[in-house]
């Protein structure tokens, strides 16, 4: 390492990477900022999609930290795309296949512009991919589970809900 490099340890940067549906990224963002205001010597950087942060940032009381800042991500649904009526899982399956590429370009975008390596990332459970990502990027990662543990039976067995209540929508 030259002695203009700076080791992760010493210049520390969090990738925080958000579900954009639901209550999931609100304690997400109150946890970063919480986190950003107790170690001001960490880069904080949120990445989003634009849609959910101008909904997250508009109805926010958060007074933000100036380590921390937000930034968008493609949400994956095609320009002029119709979404189908009576789908309301659409958004979020074009969200999920995007996300991967979505986030790594974003984060590749802000470590460019800002000469500052991730060393970290924190993320929503339910993107399971930044278990991968982050294993390539050779950082820590940190799943943040967002709703109460009941909530895990929801979606375990979400096929059965379907199966068993699609017909009385």
């Amino acid at each position: 390492m030259s002695i203009t490099q700076t080791s992760p340890e010493s210049d520390p940067h969090v990738a925080v990477l958000a579900f954009p549906f639901g209550c999931h990224p609100w304690p997400l963002l109150s946890l970063a900022c919480k986190l950003a205001f107790t170690t001001p010597h960490v880069r904080f950087s949120f990445f989003n999609t634009s849609k959910s942060n101008l909904k997250l940032f508009s109805t926010s009381q958060a007074d933000l930290p100036n380590n921390f800042k937000a930034y968008d991500v493609l949400d994956g649904v095609p320009v002029g795309h119709v979404f189908t009526p009576g789908n309301p899982v659409e958004e979020l399956e074009l969200f999920i296949k995007a996300a991967p590429e979505s986030f790594g370009k974003a984060m590749d975008m802000v470590v460019a512009e800002t000469g500052k390596t991730i060393t970290c990332l924190l993320t929503d459970s339910f993107l399971v991919f930044a278990c991968e990502m982050a294993k390539n990027m050779h950082v820590k990662w940190v799943s943040f589970w967002v709703p109460a543990p009941y909530a895990l039976s929801a979606h375990i067995y979400t096929d059965l809900i379907h199966e068993t209540y699609a017909d009385n929508v």
